[in-house]
């Protein structure tokens, strides 16, 4: 995001690009929309389409200003993906997409479950805990079988550690593997990617 070129290059402009972004995304209405569904019609969650990315955004502006109003606008964003997750009988939440339920990273219930971590690292929430139990079963819940390889920066600026080492526990396959290294989020080391490279090559294109 903008605070983390800021950061990068000591640009004042790109830091106050970045907490006019969050002023919009705060200043959004909430979804009218009561269907509790994500996707098609209705208003998408999860991290990458819907409000849990958003509250993210905000989370960072309140770490740069400490304006109280930006985490109380990311709870809300956080309220607004939450009302389309569906709790089953044994205990998982899942992103309710109407015709299936959505567990995975991107427009899942487990990416949900990574912001949820972040706004729990700032401040305390009964109901985001307990959805965040829910989904860490939903993270359990995903096959044995599915090859995992986490790359975390140790100094990471865009994620807390603690909340990803806290998604790869979760994930209950077979074959995972924790590569962490030193630096921030642009300092991904070579060799990383070309062991990325060879794992997709042994493990998805075979």
């Amino acid at each position: 995001d903008r605070r983390h070129f800021a950061d990068r290059t000591g640009e004042p402009v790109l830091r106050k690009a970045g907490h006019r972004a969050a002023e919009l995304i705060a200043e959004r209405p909430d979804d009218t929309d009561d269907s509790g569904i994500s996707g098609g019609i209705h208003p998408h969650a999860g991290l990458f389409r819907g409000r849990a990315g958003q509250a993210l955004l905000l989370m960072r502006a309140y770490d740069d200003t400490g304006d109280v109003n930006f985490l109380d606008c990311a709870a809300n964003a956080l309220r607004q993906d939450l009302k389309r997750c569906f709790l089953r009988d044994n205990g998982v939440l899942e992103i309710n997409e109407g015709w299936r339920t959505m567990p995975y990273l991107d427009g899942g219930s487990v990416g949900l479950g990574m912001i949820l971590d972040e706004y729990l690292a700032r401040r305390h929430d009964e109901e985001f805990a307990e959805s965040n139990r829910n989904i860490e079963q939903a993270a359990k819940s995903l096959t044995e079988d599915l090859p995992l390889l986490f790359v975390l920066q140790r100094d990471d600026e865009l994620f807390q550690l603690d909340a990803c080492l806290s998604l790869f526990d979760a994930f209950a396959t077979r074959d995972k593997r924790l590569h962490l290294n030193l630096g921030g989020h642009s300092a991904v080391p070579l060799d990383e990617f070309e062991y990325t490279e060879a794992f997709l090559a042994t493990h998805l294109l075979v």
